[in-house]
């Protein structure tokens, strides 16, 4: 009876042993699987941030440029104004 209780654990300190090892490789696949994608998903993001700033930086140009052709816009109408002003009092 205790030589046969000693094979049974025996059988099953072998099959233990071996999903310890299957899980092991599983845990390894996975852990290098995680790795890529989180090196994947990092250079997404880095991406969507050269991204963002490059179209910040395009908007912040086109906000400057619209406040110029507005100011210059206020300017020419001002000069007209004068200029028919001035032809009007004369």
């Amino acid at each position: 009876p205790l030589s046969f209780e000693n094979s049974a654990l025996e059988v099953q300190l072998v099959q233990m042993q071996d999903d310890f090892s299957k899980l092991q490789d599983d845990y390894r696949d996975m852990d290098r699987y995680i790795g890529e994608r989180l090196d994947e998903l990092n250079s997404q993001l880095a991406e969507q941030k050269r991204s963002a700033n490059l179209s910040e930086g395009h908007a912040a140009v086109l906000e400057g440029l619209l406040d110029f052709h507005e100011e210059q816009g206020r300017l020419t109408s001002n000069y007209w104004k004068t200029q028919c002003e001035k032809r009007d009092e004369s």
